[in-house]
């Protein structure tokens, strides 16, 4: 993993904060560690990776959770001395695109018939399967999300805070991850869920906060 870090920061002052951070960065490698998402295990420790070499061909490139650009802005303003209101703001690019499939001839190098663990992908017919190197298939949309929050620290009451937050507010909801294998167990067909969305960025939610911070 590299990165290049910027950002620009308002301090508090005049009744307001703010900062502006963005990450230019790069997360590749041949695993992601003890799991795997491009197929699914989740099985700590206990994945495909490494079982057999030719598992490995193809397998380094742009990992699962690379983002090349990320954005983010956050900051408040205090409306009186009792209220404040805040935002939060993200701009990241999508995550890379790898198709994992099934070796076109299992057992002649010692390795046997996995389907969907090794990246030769692609083909028509098995046989026709070659390496698709991890990570060169494009990439998902960029997520996006706006987060806004309102504080009320009533004078009368020392220590008291009332917050409400509002995560998601336009409510945009984005593919963060799709169906990477390519062929039917058993078979040579693309499968049908091939590239269809796994998981969708979190809707709108809300959420209410009451504390009481005193020092004794």
């Amino acid at each position: 993993y590299a990165a290049l870090d910027m950002f620009a920061e308002h301090p508090l002052r005049n009744g307001w904060y703010g900062r502006v951070n963005y990450t230019l960065s790069r997360n590749e490698g041949n695993t992601e560690g003890q799991v795997r998402s491009d197929n699914g295990q989740a099985d700590v420790a206990v994945t495909s990776t490494w079982d057999y070499p030719e598992l490995m061909l193809g397998s380094f490139g742009r990992l699962p959770n690379d983002r090349k650009h990320q954005i983010k802005a956050f900051g408040f303003y205090e409306v009186t001395p009792e209220i404040s209101v805040g935002a939060f703001a993200l701009l990241a690019s999508g995550r890379p695109r790898s198709c994992i499939g099934t070796e076109p001839n299992p057992g002649a190098t010692g390795s046997p018939g996995y389907t969907n663990q090794t990246f030769y992908c692609g083909g028509a017919t098995r046989a026709q399967n070659v390496i698709i190197q991890r990570g060169t298939l494009g990439e998902l949309p960029w997520d996006k999300r706006l987060d806004l929050n309102v504080e009320y620290r009533p004078s009368m009451v020392k220590g008291l805070s009332l917050r409400m937050d509002v995560f998601n507010v336009t409510d945009t909801q984005v593919v963060t991850s799709v169906s990477e294998a390519r062929n039917v167990r058993g078979n040579t067909r693309i499968a049908s869920a091939y590239e269809s969305p796994l998981s969708y960025s979190t809707p709108r939610s809300v959420k209410f906060t009451a504390a009481y911070d005193i020092k004794f």
